[in-house]
Protein backbone atom coordinates (compact mmCIF):
# COMPACT_ATOMS: atom_id res chain seq x y z
CA UNK A 1 0.00 0.00 0.00
CA UNK A 2 2.95 2.17 0.86
CA UNK A 3 4.91 1.91 -2.44
CA UNK A 4 1.19 2.47 -4.46
CA UNK A 5 0.82 5.69 -3.01
CA UNK A 6 4.25 6.23 -3.64
CA UNK A 7 3.78 5.69 -7.27
CA UNK A 8 0.38 8.22 -7.66
CA UNK A 9 1.92 11.00 -5.46
CA UNK A 10 4.62 12.28 -8.72
CA UNK A 11 6.09 15.18 -9.12
CA UNK A 12 3.61 18.09 -9.47
CA UNK A 13 6.67 19.79 -11.70
CA UNK A 14 7.24 17.24 -14.34
CA UNK A 15 3.84 18.33 -16.43
CA UNK A 16 4.46 21.86 -15.72
CA UNK A 17 8.31 21.02 -17.10
CA UNK A 18 6.54 18.99 -20.26
CA UNK A 19 4.36 21.81 -21.32
CA UNK A 20 7.24 24.09 -20.72
CA UNK A 21 9.09 22.29 -23.30
CA UNK A 22 6.05 21.83 -25.28
CA UNK A 23 5.66 25.89 -25.72
CA UNK A 24 9.87 26.26 -25.85
CA UNK A 25 9.59 23.97 -29.19
CA UNK A 26 6.20 25.57 -30.46
CA UNK A 27 8.09 29.45 -30.11
CA UNK A 28 10.93 28.03 -31.65
CA UNK A 29 8.46 26.57 -34.75
CA UNK A 30 7.06 29.55 -35.02
CA UNK A 31 10.03 32.13 -34.99
CA UNK A 32 11.82 29.73 -37.82
CA UNK A 33 8.65 29.76 -40.01
CA UNK A 34 8.55 33.57 -39.83
CA UNK A 35 12.34 33.82 -40.10
CA UNK A 36 12.13 31.61 -43.39
CA UNK A 37 8.71 33.51 -44.51
CA UNK A 38 10.64 36.95 -43.92
CA UNK A 39 14.01 35.68 -46.14
CA UNK A 40 11.78 34.65 -48.98
CA UNK A 41 9.88 38.09 -48.91
CA UNK A 42 12.92 39.83 -48.99
CA UNK A 43 15.27 37.70 -51.15
CA UNK A 44 12.43 36.57 -53.91
CA UNK A 45 10.47 39.99 -53.62
CA UNK A 46 10.54 41.90 -57.01
CA UNK A 47 13.95 43.93 -55.59
CA UNK A 48 15.73 41.05 -55.98
CA UNK A 49 14.47 39.55 -59.25
CA UNK A 50 15.53 43.04 -60.54
CA UNK A 51 19.02 42.98 -59.11
CA UNK A 52 19.64 39.71 -60.65
CA UNK A 53 18.38 40.63 -63.51
CA UNK A 54 20.95 43.71 -63.81
CA UNK A 55 23.92 41.36 -63.04
CA UNK A 56 22.53 38.59 -65.61
CA UNK A 57 25.12 37.78 -68.32
CA UNK A 58 23.17 36.49 -71.18
CA UNK A 59 19.98 38.15 -72.63
CA UNK A 60 18.04 34.90 -71.75
CA UNK A 61 19.01 35.27 -68.19
CA UNK A 62 18.29 39.16 -68.45
CA UNK A 63 14.55 37.85 -69.86
CA UNK A 64 13.99 35.40 -66.89
CA UNK A 65 15.02 37.85 -64.34
CA UNK A 66 12.95 40.65 -65.51
CA UNK A 67 9.83 38.18 -65.83
CA UNK A 68 10.39 37.35 -62.44
CA UNK A 69 10.28 40.59 -61.02
CA UNK A 70 7.39 42.03 -63.20
CA UNK A 71 5.23 39.31 -62.20
CA UNK A 72 6.43 40.50 -57.98
CA UNK A 73 6.09 43.67 -58.72
CA UNK A 74 3.80 45.29 -55.89
CA UNK A 75 2.12 48.85 -55.79
CA UNK A 76 4.73 50.01 -52.93
CA UNK A 77 7.82 49.59 -55.29
CA UNK A 78 6.02 52.10 -57.58
CA UNK A 79 5.18 52.52 -61.44
CA UNK A 80 8.86 53.64 -62.48
CA UNK A 81 10.26 50.80 -61.29
CA UNK A 82 7.40 48.79 -63.13
CA UNK A 83 8.30 50.76 -66.34
CA UNK A 84 12.47 50.07 -65.83
CA UNK A 85 11.94 46.25 -65.48
CA UNK A 86 9.79 46.29 -68.42
CA UNK A 87 12.24 48.68 -70.57
CA UNK A 88 15.36 46.31 -69.47
CA UNK A 89 13.61 43.22 -70.37
CA UNK A 90 13.04 44.98 -73.49
CA UNK A 91 16.65 45.95 -73.99
CA UNK A 92 17.23 42.21 -73.69
CA UNK A 93 14.75 41.00 -76.22
CA UNK A 94 16.55 43.60 -78.47
CA UNK A 95 19.96 41.82 -77.93
CA UNK A 96 18.20 38.33 -78.93
CA UNK A 97 16.88 40.28 -82.23
CA UNK A 98 12.77 40.10 -81.11
CA UNK A 99 11.50 43.45 -82.27
CA UNK A 100 8.12 42.46 -82.22
CA UNK A 101 8.47 41.42 -77.87
CA UNK A 102 11.08 44.78 -77.75
CA UNK A 103 8.60 47.18 -78.58
CA UNK A 104 5.80 45.58 -76.83
CA UNK A 105 7.65 45.97 -73.60
CA UNK A 106 8.88 49.64 -74.42
CA UNK A 107 5.14 50.65 -74.84
CA UNK A 108 3.69 49.19 -71.43
CA UNK A 109 7.06 50.82 -70.17
CA UNK A 110 5.86 53.93 -72.10
CA UNK A 111 2.10 53.40 -70.42
CA UNK A 112 3.21 53.06 -67.05
CA UNK A 113 6.26 56.29 -67.51
CA UNK A 114 5.18 58.58 -70.25
CA UNK A 115 8.40 61.01 -69.06
CA UNK A 116 10.84 58.01 -69.83
CA UNK A 117 12.84 58.93 -72.43
CA UNK A 118 15.22 56.30 -72.97
CA UNK A 119 11.95 54.29 -74.13
CA UNK A 120 11.06 56.91 -76.26
CA UNK A 121 14.82 57.19 -77.92
CA UNK A 122 14.79 53.18 -78.40
CA UNK A 123 11.38 52.63 -79.82
CA UNK A 124 12.12 55.69 -82.08
CA UNK A 125 15.16 53.84 -82.96
CA UNK A 126 13.35 50.60 -83.32
CA UNK A 127 10.94 52.47 -85.54
CA UNK A 128 13.44 53.63 -87.34
CA UNK A 129 14.66 50.15 -87.86
CA UNK A 130 11.62 49.32 -89.77
CA UNK A 131 11.64 51.98 -92.19
CA UNK A 132 9.06 53.93 -90.07
CA UNK A 133 10.01 56.93 -89.78
CA UNK A 134 7.10 59.16 -89.02
CA UNK A 135 6.59 57.41 -85.39
CA UNK A 136 10.29 57.50 -85.17
CA UNK A 137 10.42 61.58 -85.68
CA UNK A 138 7.58 61.25 -83.23
CA UNK A 139 9.26 59.22 -80.41
CA UNK A 140 12.60 61.30 -81.13
CA UNK A 141 10.24 64.65 -80.56
CA UNK A 142 8.77 63.37 -77.34
CA UNK A 143 12.39 62.55 -75.92
CA UNK A 144 13.80 65.64 -77.05
CA UNK A 145 10.92 67.52 -75.38
CA UNK A 146 12.05 65.48 -71.88
CA UNK A 147 15.59 66.12 -72.52
CA UNK A 148 16.83 69.08 -75.03
CA UNK A 149 20.15 68.28 -74.07
CA UNK A 150 20.44 64.76 -75.67
CA UNK A 151 22.50 65.03 -78.88
CA UNK A 152 22.20 61.16 -79.70
CA UNK A 153 18.40 61.96 -80.14
CA UNK A 154 19.25 65.07 -82.37
CA UNK A 155 21.31 62.89 -84.40
CA UNK A 156 19.22 59.69 -84.73
CA UNK A 157 15.99 62.12 -85.31
CA UNK A 158 18.27 64.27 -88.24
CA UNK A 159 18.34 60.65 -90.01
CA UNK A 160 14.66 59.76 -89.99
CA UNK A 161 13.79 63.04 -91.10
CA UNK A 162 16.69 62.79 -93.79
CA UNK A 163 14.88 59.60 -94.82
CA UNK A 164 11.25 61.16 -94.79
CA UNK A 165 13.29 63.21 -97.52
CA UNK A 166 13.14 66.51 -95.15
CA UNK A 167 16.23 67.90 -96.18
CA UNK A 168 16.02 70.82 -93.92
CA UNK A 169 14.97 69.14 -90.67
CA UNK A 170 17.27 66.87 -91.12
CA UNK A 171 20.32 68.99 -91.83
CA UNK A 172 18.99 71.27 -88.37
CA UNK A 173 19.04 67.98 -86.42
CA UNK A 174 22.30 66.89 -87.27
CA UNK A 175 23.57 70.68 -86.59
CA UNK A 176 22.21 70.53 -82.57
CA UNK A 177 23.99 67.39 -82.24
CA UNK A 178 27.36 68.60 -82.98
CA UNK A 179 26.76 71.74 -81.24
CA UNK A 180 25.73 69.78 -78.32
CA UNK A 181 28.53 67.35 -78.31
CA UNK A 182 31.05 68.12 -80.70
CA UNK A 183 33.99 65.76 -79.70
CA UNK A 184 31.06 62.74 -80.51
CA UNK A 185 29.88 64.44 -83.41
CA UNK A 186 32.14 65.92 -85.94
CA UNK A 187 28.86 65.42 -88.15
CA UNK A 188 29.00 66.75 -91.76
CA UNK A 189 25.51 66.67 -94.14
CA UNK A 190 25.36 65.80 -97.75
CA UNK A 191 22.31 65.14 -99.82
CA UNK A 192 22.76 61.35 -98.82
CA UNK A 193 22.56 62.46 -95.46
CA UNK A 194 25.60 60.42 -94.24
CA UNK A 195 27.81 60.98 -91.17
CA UNK A 196 30.57 59.32 -89.46
CA UNK A 197 28.85 58.10 -86.45
CA UNK A 198 26.03 56.15 -85.55
CA UNK A 199 24.10 55.45 -82.18
CA UNK A 200 22.45 52.57 -81.27
CA UNK A 201 20.27 51.33 -78.13
CA UNK A 202 20.61 53.44 -75.20
CA UNK A 203 21.48 50.92 -72.20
Amino acid sequence: MHVEKRLMNKDPNTNRKKKLVLNLVYISACVIFLGLYSFSQIYFNFAYWFDKGDKAKTPDDEIFCYTKAIKKWGEHNGKKLEAAAYYNRGLAYFKKGSSDKEIEDYNTALELNPEYKEAYFNRGNLYAAKGIYDKAVEDYRHAVAIDPKDADTYYCRGYAYFYEGDNDMARADFEKAKELNPQKYKVYYSRQGRTKNSVGRKI
